[in-house]
């Protein structure tokens, strides 16, 4: 737990917060299943008061839920919930595009036409390079991202 040294605004609070959030979202903890204070102080090494405030941030989030004289328990998310993002996501990027076809300019057109060459190309590179380390895939898939994140802000500007 080393996110304080880099950013001094960040509580232990929000640290646990994080570690915990993150646990429940990759499916570390099931579904009801129950997260104990005193599992999570040993484990960290922390107070109990850190994590009864981090239980709290995150049964706010909607991804524990407190069930008094009982403890907290996962929520997390079930497939129909993934499948409703999923749904929502499609409809609000459809409008997206939509706008960004009404109000896109010629300048941001050819910076969307490079963005999908660089695309493209990665594409290749990736099928043509067999990625031989983890350190060659970060590369690559940092590359990927940052195309993609690059393509997504130019439909948002237009």
């Amino acid at each position: 737990m080393d996110k304080r040294a880099k950013d001094p605004e960040t509580t232990l609070k929000d640290e646990i917060a994080d570690i915990i959030r993150d646990r429940i979202l990759k499916g570390e903890y099931y579904i009801g299943e129950k997260i104990k204070e005193t599992s999570i102080s040993a484990e960290m090494n922390v107070s109990r008061t850190p994590i009864r405030e981090a239980f709290k941030q995150l049964g706010e989030e909607g991804l524990l839920d407190y069930v008094p004289n009982r403890g907290c328990f996962a929520k997390g998310f079930t497939k129909r919930d993934v499948a409703d993002i999923y749904t929502v996501r499609e409809a609000l990027e459809q409008i997206a595009v939509t706008w960004a076809c009404e109000r896109i300019t010629d300048q941001q057109i050819t910076k969307l036409k490079e963005q999908f060459d660089l695309d493209i190309d990665s594409k290749k590179i990736v099928q043509a390079e067999p990625i031989k380390s983890f350190g060659a895939f970060d590369v690559k898939a940092k590359l990927g991202y940052e195309i993609s994140g690059t393509i997504h802000v130019l439909v948002v500007e237009g």
